[in-house]
């Protein structure tokens, strides 16, 4: 028979490593949880440092915008500008939101695109693309049309009116679209020209369904009628005719102009 005290040694072995082993384990949980503590102050402490330092920057003297550039516009606009890009009050160029800016300067309806270069520590340079208007185009308001083709705002009192009108402009989209297209052509061909068929002596042009315009000079007195997609062909043979009904002291009696033609010209002349 064993005895009991010698039956008990094993037991005690047994429990002496188990207490052993749970305190190694508390051991390393509590030095688990210290780590974890010290990493999350020292977080803490690490993002307060650059939020305070942040702050200090965007207070900083030495990063207050100062030298700001606008290029592309005059003095009228730019005000505006500044105000809609709130630029108007002290800033960080730290603190700018160049995507913002662009976005509200954009708004403006003078404004085709802006572009933006920040250069620190205190300035901001402002590339302004200005639209530029090629005619008016009459409805329930009468509205600027530019060298692209799109209508972008509407006339004001103050505005300067002397530019071409922009007629008989369809209902229907494809076709409206067309139109515009094809008057802005005959816009941009004559805006090298110089004489009676300049850009500045254009009155008026009068669209038709059927793909034809009408043009009315303001040296004059007769229509031209034309194809808008055939009018850039057709122009040095407009300018022979003119020429020639100048030179022969018959241009106060022509009626119409016609360009319709594959071999050449048609002029009418007044009756009387």
């Amino acid at each position: 028979m064993v005895p009991s005290r010698l039956k008990s040694r094993p037991v005690r072995r047994r429990r002496a490593s188990l207490l052993s082993r749970i305190g190694t384990g508390i051991q390393k949980a509590s030095f688990a949880a210290f780590v974890t503590v010290v990493f999350l102050i020292s977080a803490a402490l690490v993002s307060l440092a650059f939020v305070s330092a942040y702050q200090y920057l965007l207070t900083s003297p030495y990063f207050r915008l100062k030298n700001l550039v606008i290029t592309g516009i005059g003095p009228e606009i730019e005000r505006e500008l500044i105000q809609m890009g709130g630029l108007d009050v002290e800033i960080s160029t730290i603190d700018l939101d160049m995507k913002d800016i662009k976005q509200r300067m954009e708004i403006h309806p003078w404004v085709r695109s802006v572009s933006l270069k920040r250069q620190f520590p205190r300035s901001l340079h402002i590339e302004v693309e200005r639209r530029t208007p090629i005619a008016l185009v009459p409805g329930n308001i009468i509205s600027f049309l530019d060298e692209t083709g799109e209508v972008f705002k509407e006339l004001k009192p103050g505005d300067n009116v002397e530019y071409p009108i922009l007629t008989g402009l369809s209902e229907d989209h494809p076709i409206r679209k067309n139109q515009i297209s094809m008057a802005v052509g005959l816009l941009k061909a004559l805006k090298s020209e110089e004489g009676s068929l300049s850009f500045d002596k254009v009155a008026e042009i009068n669209m038709k369904a059927n793909g034809l315009m009408t043009l009315y000079l303001t040296d004059l007195k007769a229509e031209i009628r034309c194809a808008g997609s055939d009018f850039a062909a057709k122009l040095p043979e407009l300018k022979r005719i003119l020429g020639h009904l100048k030179e022969t002291g018959r241009a106060d009696q022509v009626a119409a102009i016609d360009l319709n033609y594959e071999d050449g010209v048609a002029v009418s002349f007044k009756k009387g």
